[in-house]
């Protein structure tokens, strides 16, 4: 952290109540200057749960954010299977900060509720010193006097566009609402704006000032008429569709980004000459006209939020930049000649989650599928019968409820649920059960009784699907690590041990191929190779492995003896990659 002795650690004391007497201090964050992130600082701590009359969370401060080095303050609360965030400008940031529950908006495609959440994670982002601002930066949130919490979806957003930029190598700054001025915006040549919905008339202000000044703007996911006509072109229309979208085809190259919505805001012609770079693919994977992502003299225009970084979607950004300011964009690497596909030997099984409509685009390379289906889709789909093709496994949220809530393992009534599904969908014709979200929430202590009782719905689901049919596989998407899972009470080499599970996949979500192997080892020390068939995340939250860093993942769960890997999930981009990673 540059400037004063205001460096000091930050004292987090966080608890879902609404007086700080009721929080005890649970976690220490680091000074900015120890960090290895060089973007950010962050804690993340685990919250109890919620009780019905929790409002707000609470985080007591030691000592004030300074403002001079850190440019914003986010909170993430996580929820279910997502995130859900709030953002405060650090001049706000001080003392006992009270955050209402109200005030977190979920990412996109997050079925998350902030009364469930388990733990939170506070960052502290680094602000560039005026006179080393980079020409591109991303605009956050603004926050209105008085306001103790602006609602904002641009901290997920902004993320995107920060992993986006990082990916093609263009150094980029954030800058919250009070550093929109006329000083702070002289030196930035583009501006990507993740949610202008937050954008207050000062900002938008601010903009036009910007725009007519040269400078350039990329715009998400807006129906504004006032950004639309600043770019030359006229503001879409809330468009919603019961098949919904699932990606986006990249006008020339033909490559597909995944992103599936069921509601977009396309952009429609005005004074400028436009340039239509990406359309939208139909959920039946037909690609339309509709566009997704135009370019404009003064910028470009996205129909909907910034895609996650796979590699079309960084190619797409540097094509964006490439024509706004050509000089900022570094010389992309010369693509590698291709290479042979990773040695794996015979038996080494190749399989991906999916979700059911997916099941269908399933190439032959893939010898399984985890289905998030139930027991009417498998017994429509099978007959209730085993068919040619990939092996359907069931992929079953255990005690994850469908409306984010957590379930307790030790309830008996809980685990008689969760082995009725299980019994009746491989009735139905599933080749076998894979478990999912079979653990505690974060944040739950790991104790003796709860990992027994996890042990335990995981013992009730073995027996009863192997009673059901001898050959059934019992399968589990486990932690990374047995570590992480312990931490969960997911004590997953003991279900190996113990014979409960034929394999599990422990989710080691991770681009850095490096990354990867260390997990990966972790794994191995504790579990025989035959029992573990690792995910890679071509297309996870965490990781949008490209192709190389996919076949060098491969590579080393065939070198360690796997039983083979699992891609997550089934989409457009992992059908892009897979001809490079299995032989003809």
């Amino acid at each position: 952290m540059s400037g004063n002795s205001r460096r000091s650690a930050l004292l987090l004391a966080l608890g879902l109540g609404l007086a700080a007497a009721a929080a005890e201090p649970v976690a220490v964050l680091p000074p900015l200057s120890r960090s290895e992130d060089p973007a950010r600082t962050f804690v993340d701590v685990p919250l109890a749960p919620a009780d019905a009359t929790s409002a707000a969370i609470l985080v007591v401060f030691s000592d004030p954010v300074p403002a001079d080095s850190v440019r914003a303050v986010t909170f993430h609360l996580h929820s279910g299977a997502g995130w859900l965030v709030a953002q405060l400008p650090p001049e706000r940031v001080h003392g006992a900060v009270r955050i209402p529950l109200g005030a977190f908006s979920a990412d996109e495609g997050a079925a998350s509720r902030a009364a469930a959440a388990d733990a939170v994670r506070v960052s502290l982002w680094r602000r560039a010193a005026a006179s080393d601002t980079p020409p591109v930066a991303i605009a956050s949130a603004s926050f209105a006097p008085g306001v103790p919490v602006a609602v904002a979806g641009s901290g997920l957003l902004a993320d995107r566009c920060d992993r986006l930029l990082d990916r093609i190598g263009v150094a980029h700054d954030r800058l919250p609402a009070s550093r929109l001025t006329e000083s702070d915006l002289a030196s930035v040549r583009v501006l990507f704006l993740p949610d202008p919905a937050a954008l207050s008339p000062v900002d938008k202000t601010r903009l036009r000032a910007f725009v007519r000044a040269g400078g350039r703007l990329v715009v998400f996911h807006s129906a504004d008429p006032s950004l639309a006509s600043l770019l030359g072109l006229a503001a879409g229309t809330w468009e919603t569709s019961s098949g919904g979208w699932r990606g986006l085809s990249v006008a020339g190259s033909g490559h597909r980004i995944p992103h599936a919505t069921d509601g977009r805001i396309c952009p429609r012609p005005g004074s400028a000459e436009r340039r239509t770079l990406a359309t939208w693919i139909a959920a039946d994977g037909t690609v339309t006209a509709a566009p997704a992502v135009v370019l404009v003299p003064r910028g470009a225009w996205f129909a909907h939020h910034p895609p996650r970084a796979f590699p079309a979607a960084c190619g797409l950004v540097r094509e964006i930049l490439d024509a706004l300011a050509p000089d900022l964009v570094p010389a992309a690497t010369p693509a590698a000649a291709p290479a042979a596909p990773p040695a794996t030997p015979e038996g080494f099984l190749l399989a991906a989650w999916s979700e059911p409509e997916r099941v269908g685009d399933a190439p032959a390379a893939l010898g399984a599928l985890f289905v998030r289906g139930n027991a009417a889709w498998f017994r429509a789909r099978t007959g209730g019968e085993e068919k040619k093709g990939p092996a359907l496994h069931a992929w079953l949220p255990c005690l994850l409820a469908k409306d984010g809530s957590w379930r307790d393992p030790a309830d008996p009534a809980v685990r008689k649920a969760v082995v009725k599904d299980a019994v009746r969908i491989v009735r139905a014709g599933a080749v076998g059960i894979h478990l999912d979200y079979v653990r505690t929430a974060a944040g739950v202590p790991a104790t003796p009784e709860r990992t027994a009782a996890v042990t335990a719905l995981v013992r009730d689901v073995s027996a009863a699907v192997r009673g059901e049919r001898r050959d059934a596989v019992v399968s589990a998407a486990v932690f990374p690590t047995p570590s992480d899972g312990a931490t969960l009470n997911q004590d997953w080499p003991a279900w190996i041990k113990d014979g409960l599970v034929d394999f599990v996949s422990p989710m080691i979500y991770d681009d850095d191929p490096a990354a990867f192997r260390a997990r990966l080892a972790a794994c191995l020390a504790a579990a025989p190779a035959s029992s573990l068939l690792p995910g890679i995340g071509t297309g996870a939250d965490e990781s949008q492995t490209d192709a190389a860093a996919a076949a060098a993942e491969l590579s080393a769960c065939a070198a360690a003896g796997c039983r083979g890997a699992a891609f997550f999930p089934l989409d457009d981009a992992l059908l892009e990659l897979l001809p490079s990673l299995v032989s003809p």
